[in-house]
């Protein structure tokens, strides 16, 4: 009892103690522990959130985070035990050396680029060379040149290194090493590239720049807590992923334009050129390219986006904007004309306007029509001389009003907005006689591309002028989250009879003046051609171009071809690629249409397979097509094994099932559903070939024995063997369009496009 005593008073004391002190920390000691509570830091981890995806119109990806893998072999083992450092060493030495033959062929299998010799003297000296982190398909081994970025070694996709880890060695995890990196990959390649954008660790231009902050997305962050001996991770900040954005590009529109372009400006030996196609209706770009001649002159590749920087004199294409203001101000009427005396006209001493062709016959008299239709410098200066040569500035101001000189206020970085010579402009000198002349038939100015088509793009519109748009929205999971609906440029560009005026001088050009001879039997398009003298550093050359839309009736698109190249140069050259795109955009359409018409109208109950019936049921209720099942669903969702036969133009789903002792007939199954049914009665499946199962190679009624193996054909590895040869050669696809003539149509100097 004594020693009880003792032990209880002593428990009580240490209990009053520390109740004493939890009290006394509590309250006197509380704002000394609260201060050193906020001095205690942890270290905080970043979660890279993944950057969203770029999509075409259709949604069809054009920039996505693809994982790659940085492969590296370890020929040293990494074991710290002395008793396993020998075993381990030995073991991987011994894999080496018997199958260093196969590792070589099988990598060469994988990657042909590979030259053997090179690759078999590079694993040797990795391995009496103990290497660790040795790249497994550095470039010094292939015949190919790497990406800037892989000098040091190729980066693999999944399947690749999947098949990499079926070779003997780099079957062992501790020998192979694969470190994930994101990679911006474009499945594309470089087609429209400049618009696209290139990402590497960060946005450099076009669209991965200018929606940087949207695709990026925000890091999110966590700490590690020790909970329990265990290291646990908390969430202080949740990741967000960036938003994909869906732009207005058509990638077949593109490859269709990239091509032609290409294929014209080879057959006309341009140094540079561009293409756009717009969307008159909304102002959506479908397709935009920019191409210069490689410093080897031997092809053509997209270096600097002059479809939005490229500031050139439009020439002859500026002509209907002149007359538009005119005929907007009441300064002349369409019928309104002028009699010009020769092929040149001479303002002031230093200031001549000439045409390239001559008028022998004496004085004619040409009204607007005719002057756009030939495309007469003389017509369109002096007509506009005598109407603003006392306020030049009212036709810069019309010039404004009607939207070709507008702030397009593109994202692209690169877009350069339009200058014009005006006399408010303190920055150079204004000359009337000399400027106002010469401005009216695109000279004294500079824009890029884009603003011409897009002025060309509300002419079709009927006067309604809308800014260029490249993206339509963003989505995140496939939804769209935010959508960025067409905006408005000019209501109304000019008067409805201005703007019927200039469309009907347009389409004259085509079918009676200098574009007549590229006009289509096919597509009926309106345009303007325009040629520039220009020089750059000493050096001089020819801007041509055409522009307008098609089809003239209703038009859908406009398009603009824009090439620089030495003389001979004419604006009637670009209007022969017009043509061919305009043709082939126009075939193309109808494809799309009458598959659709075809999917919309067709009654025919589509083909289906053998198997699982009450996954065929599901699919057909959610396409909403009628059917008849006459087995009723199971309890556990079950898979029901059936066929489908068709009665009265409706599929009937019956079931065919058998014991699990005999082997069932899997004819007519699809692969997934014969594997899975087959596997779980015990058979080893083989398979040849693809498709729908058509033999196999066990009866169906044969006892089933565990792990008997059953080959089972498909139906395209059947019609190989009976299938007639196909003769080398066939018909070219309907949409596509007649083939370029080899060489140029040479230029008429009487229906020429005129330049200064």
């Amino acid at each position: 009892m004594p020693r009880f005593s003792l032990i209880s008073s002593l428990f009580t004391l240490a209990c009053i103690a520390v109740v004493f002190k939890a009290l006394y920390v509590m309250t006197v000691e509380r704002d000394e522990w609260n201060e050193k509570r906020k001095d205690h830091t942890y270290r905080e981890h970043t979660i890279n959130p993944l950057r969203g995806d770029i999509l075409a119109c259709d949604g069809r990806i054009l920039a996505t985070m693809m994982p790659l893998y940085d492969v590296t072999i370890d020929f040293c083992t990494y074991e710290r035990n002395p008793k396993t450092i020998q075993k381990d060493q030995h073991r991987r030495d011994t894999i080496y050396l018997n199958h260093q033959d196969e590792i070589v062929a099988g990598m060469h299998r994988l990657f042909p680029d590979i030259d053997t010799a090179k690759y078999h003297k590079y694993l040797d000296s990795c391995f009496y060379a103990r290497g660790r982190g040795c790249p497994i398909y550095p470039q010094q081994v292939s015949s190919l040149t790497f990406p800037k970025g892989q000098k040091r070694n190729k980066l693999l996709s999944y399947l690749e290194l999947c098949e990499l880890r079926k070779l003997p060695l780099f079957k062992r995890r501790s020998s192979v090493r694969a470190t994930e990196v994101k990679v911006r990959n474009t499945p594309h390649g470089r087609l429209a590239g400049l618009t696209i954008g290139l990402f590497r660790d960060s946005a450099r231009y076009g669209m991965e720049k200018a929606y940087d902050s949207i695709l990026r997305g925000k890091p999110g962050r966590y700490h590690n807590e020790k909970v329990r001996d265990k290291i646990v991770p908390v969430m202080d900040q949740a990741v967000e992923n960036g938003l994909d954005i869906m732009t207005t590009l058509d990638i077949d529109m593109q490859d269709l334009c990239h091509q032609t372009l290409v294929d014209e400006m080879i057959r006309l030996s341009a140094d540079s050129g561009n293409c756009i196609l717009m969307d008159v209706t909304n102002g959506d770009v479908k397709a935009i390219v920019s191409l210069r001649k490689r410093k080897s002159g031997q092809g053509y590749e997209e270096g600097v986006n002059y479809s939005i920087s490229g500031m050139q004199m439009p020439g002859s294409v500026f002509k209907p904007c002149s007359f538009m203001v005119a005929m907007d101000d009441g300064r002349i009427k369409y019928t309104d004309g002028v009699t010009i005396r020769s092929r040149e006209y001479q303002f002031s001493s230093g200031n001549r306007i000439k045409d390239s062709h001559g008028f022998e016959g004496g004085p004619l008299w040409f009204n607007v029509r005719q002057i756009l239709e030939h495309s007469l410098n003389t017509g369109t200066s002096i007509m506009i001389w005598e109407k603003y040569k006392d306020d030049p500035q009212a036709f810069i101001d019309g010039v404004e009003r009607v939207g070709l000189t507008a702030n397009l206020k593109l994202p692209l970085r690169a877009y350069h907005k339009p200058y014009i010579a005006s006399p408010n402009d303190k920055r150079r000198y204004w000359s009337n006689i000399f400027d106002l002349p010469r401005l009216s038939i695109g000279y004294s100015s500079q824009m890029p591309p884009i603003n011409i088509v897009n002025f060309y793009a509300g002419i079709a519109n009927g006067g309604k002028l809308y800014y260029p748009r490249f993206v339509k929205g963003y989505m995140k999971n496939g939804q769209i989250v935010k959508e960025l609906p067409p905006q408005v440029l000019r209501q109304q560009m000019a008067k409805p009879e201005v703007i019927a005026n200039i469309q009907d001088a347009l389409r004259a050009v085509v079918q009676t003046g200098t574009a007549h001879g590229a006009a289509s039997k096919h597509v009926a398009f309106s345009g303007k051609t325009g040629t520039a003298n220009m020089s750059q550093g000493g050096v001089k050359y020819n801007n041509v171009t055409f522009v307008g839309y098609f089809p003239s009736d209703q038009p859908r698109y406009a398009l603009i071809v824009n090439m620089q190249k030495p003389s001979p140069a004419y604006g009637n050259m670009c209007a022969h690629a017009f043509r061919i795109i305009a043709e082939r955009i126009m075939a193309l359409e109808l494809g799309q249409r009458n598959t659709l018409q075809m999917q919309e109208g067709s009654s025919q109950v589509p083909y289906l397979q053998a198997g699982n019936i009450m996954a065929t049921s599901r699919s057909l209720q959610s396409l909403g097509i009628p059917f008849v099942c006459e087995v009723p669903k199971p309890a556990n969702n079950r898979p029901v094994w059936g066929r489908i036969q068709t009665d009265a133009g409706q599929p009937h789903l019956r079931s065919t099932e058998t014991t699990d002792s005999i082997v069932p007939d899997v004819t007519g199954y699809g692969l997934r559903d014969a594997v899975f049914r087959l596997e779980s009665m015990g058979l080893r499946v083989q398979v040849k070939g693809q498709g729908t199962v058509v033999l196999q190679s066990l009866a169906a009624g044969t006892p089933i024995k565990p792990g008997a193996r059953i080959t089972l054909t498909l139906s395209n590895e059947r019609g190989k063997k009976n299938a007639p040869k196909k003769p080398a050669s066939s018909n070219p696809p309907a949409a596509a369009p007649a083939a370029a003539p080899s060489k140029p149509t040479p230029a008429k100097p009487a229906n020429a496009d005129s330049a200064v």
